[in-house]
This record gives structure tokens, sequence and C-alpha cells, in this order.
């Protein structure tokens, strides 16, 4: 599956943190709730005082 599809099937960090590489060893990722989304860059932040960013960032 591709990133969209797990995060809109609420299955991205089930998937991503138990993705396993070559030889079955951990892939080491350490996804949260705080990294589905990207961060909003500053300069869109600065422009409009309506958005907040993003929960960890």
């Amino acid at each position: 599956m591709r990133w969209f599809d797990l995060k809109r099937t609420g299955r991205a960090i089930e998937v991503m943190n138990n993705a396993k590489g070559v030889g079955g060893a951990s892939l080491g990722y350490h996804l949260d709730e705080n990294r589905l989304f990207w961060p909003i860059p500053q300069a869109e932040l600065d422009k409009n005082s309506n958005l907040t960013q993003n929960p960890g960032y």
C-alpha cells in the first residue's frame, strides 16, 4: 500500500512501525499520531493567522 492509502484506511502507524527490511530486520520506524501530517510551512502560517501548526511541529 502507498502512504496515502495507509493514512486513509487508518493503518499507517501499524504498518510502518512493523515494517521489515531484507532479512527480516526492523526498519526502525517509530511513527506516532503527530507524524501523520506534515508541518505547515512557516511562510504560510505567517501569511494566515487563522492557521495553526500541526501537532508535533
